[in-house]
C-alpha cells in the first residue's frame, strides 16, 4: 500500500476505458466481489461501471478454496496510478493481507488494462503481464468486450490456449432464492399490462393513462429503479428522485445520469443498502427478476391490445393477490385496476 488517495484534481481530462479483475476465495467470496464492484462504481473519477457475470475457478499456483472471479469495465478520468491507489484502498477496506505470494485472499483487485496504454514500473505493469494466460480473466472479459485485442492476440484465441483451466459460471438462476434474498433488499416489480399481458409496442406503451403514471411514480419514488436498455431509451432521461440503473451487455452503451451493469446480480448487489429495489422492465428484465421478486405492483388494463413485449404469467401457487383498487376509465375509455401481488412464503406454499 502506498497510503495516498486519488486526487480528482489530477484526473485525466478525458474519460477512458479500463478493465479491472476482481477475485476472492475467503468468506462470502461472491458477496465480496459484488460489494467491491459497488464501491468501485462509487469511487470519485469513475463515471460508469459494468460488471461481468461471476465465475468459479480453482486456485492457480496455490492451494485453498475455489475463487469467485469477475471483470469490471469502467469509464474513468483517473490515470492508471490513481486508479491503482483506489483499488488498493478498497482491498485494504476488505481486510486484504499479503502474508505470502498467492495466499488466499478476502479480495483481490487487479488493474488489467488502461486505455490501451503500456506501463512498466516497479509496482505497476499494464496490461497485466499474466492476464493473457488466465481463463478467469479472459472468459469474463469476453462477456464485456469480445472484440478486445491484447498484445498477445485476440480473446477467443487466447482463451482456447487455456482449455485446461476449469471455469464455471455462477449465475443468478443457480442461486437459491433464499440465499440470494438474504443479502438483498426486497425486490418490487412495477408494471402495467393488458388482459393479454402486453406491456409495450414499438419501444413504448400503446396507451396513455395519467392515473397509471402517477401510480408508477408513487410506487418507485425514492427507490433504485432497474431497467433494460430499451426501457431506458423509451424514457429518454433519468427519472428524478430515483437511482437509475440500466442492465445491458452493450459495452459501448452510455446512459447519462444512470449506472450500467452487465449482469443482474451485479446491478442488484449495487443496491445492497437500499430499502427496496424496483424493477420496471422490459420483458427480459422482468423474466430475469421475477424468481427473486417478492412484490408485484401491477396496473391491469381491461383490454386486449396488440403489442410486441409481454409480462410473464406468475407461476401457479407462488403469488397471492393482496389488494385490488378499481380506477376510473382513462383515455380512450380504458378501465384498469391497481393490483398488488405478494409472494407466498415458501413454508406456506409447501403446506
Amino acid at each position: 500500500m502506498n497510503g495516498h488517495t486519488p486526487d480528482p484534481g489530477r484526473d485525466q481530462p478525458d474519460a477512458v476505458v479500463a478493465y479491472i479483475g476482481l477475485g476472492a476465495n475467503l468468506g462470502d467470496a461472491a458477496g465480496a466481489v459484488r460489494q467491491a464492484a459497488a464501491e468501485l462504481a462509487a469511487t470519485p473519477g469513475i463515471i460508469r461501471l459494468r460488471l461481468s457475470p461471476l465465475y468459479g475457478t480453482a486456485p492457480m499456483d496455490s492451494s485453498g478454496p475455489d475463487y469467485v472471479n469477475a471483470v469490471a469495465e469502467i469509464r474513468t478520468r483517473l490515470d492508471a496510478r490513481h486508479l491503482l491507489t483506489a483499488l488498493q484502498a478498497i482491498e485494504q477496506a476488505h481486510g486484504r493481507e499479503r502474508p505470502y505470494r498467492n495466499a488466499p485472499r478476502t479480495l483481490d483487485l487487479d488493474l488489467l488494462w488502461h486505455d490501451g496504454r503500456t506501463i512498466e514500473e516497479s509496482d505497476l505493469i499494464v496490461p497485466h503481464p499474466r492476464m493473457h494466460e488466465r481463463a478467469f480473466v479472459l472468459r469474463p472479459l469476453m462477456d464485456l468486450a469480445p472484440g478486445l485485442v491484447l498484445p498477445q492476440g485476440d480473446l477467443p484465441a487466447l482463451l482456447a490456449r487455456c482449455a485446461d483451466q476449469v471455469i464455471r459460471p455462477l449465475s443468478v438462476p443457480t442461486i437459491s432464492r433464499k440465499s440470494a434474498m438474504s443479502a438483498l433488499p426486497p425486490i418490487r416489480l412495477v408494471v402495467a399490462y393488458t388482459d393479454n399481458r402486453v406491456i409495450g409496442r414499438d419501444g413504448g406503451m400503446p396507451w396513455h393513462l395519467p392515473g397509471d403514471l402517477a401510480h408508477f411514480k408513487r410506487s418507485t419514488l425514492g427507490h433504485p429503479i432497474l431497467m433494460g436498455r430499451k426501457t431506458w431509451l423509451s424514457l429518454g432521461r433519468p427519472l428524478p428522485g430515483r437511482r437509475n440503473l440500466v442492465l445491458t451487455r452493450d459495452a459501448s452503451f452510455e446512459a447519462a445520469g444512470a449506472e450500467c451493469f452487465a449482469s443482474l446480480d451485479a446491478a442488484l448487489a449495487a443496491c445492497r443498502d437500499a430499502e427496496r429495489i424496483c424493477v420496471i422492465g422490459g420483458e427480459q428484465i422482468f423474466r430475469l427478476a421475477l424468481p427473486l421478486a417478492d412484490e408485484l405492483i401491477a396496473t391491469e388494463i381491461h383490454a386486449r391490445i396488440d403489442g410486441d413485449t409481454w409480462f410473464p404469467e406468475l407461476p401457479a401457487g407462488q403469488w397471492r393477490e393482496t389488494e385490488r383498487l378499481p380506477q376510473p376509465a382513462g383515455d380512450g375509455g380504458l378501465s384498469y385496476d391497481f393490483v398488488t401481488y405478494r409472494r407466498i412464503p415458501a413454508t406456506e406454499a409447501a403446506a
